[in-house]
């Protein structure tokens, strides 16, 4: 009975460590598709073709090139604030 008790249990860590691989590789899936579904909306504001977004090192760009967008978004909101304030 000991023998089968730990091949069931085993077996039943096997199947969660399995579902956490599957659950984690989801996740990092949907990431990826968010990521380049905001690069897609970026690219159509820059008129970039599509095409060169979904290459599957370009993912990976993706999230950089978000981050350095949003950066810069940021900046120019700043610029604009500074500039209404010199000009009142």
């Amino acid at each position: 009975m000991k023998v089968s008790s730990y091949v069931m249990e085993e077996e039943e860590e096997v199947e969660a460590a399995t579902e956490l691989v599957t659950r984690e590789v989801r996740r990092k899936k949907a990431v990826n598709v968010v990521a380049l579904q905001k690069a897609l909306e970026i690219a159509r504001d820059i008129e970039v073709p599509a095409e060169a977004l979904l290459k599957e090192s370009t993912v990976e760009a993706a999230h950089k090139v978000i981050e350095i967008l949003e950066n810069l978004q940021q900046l120019v909101m700043v610029s604009d604030m500074l500039n209404d304030a010199e000009e009142s």
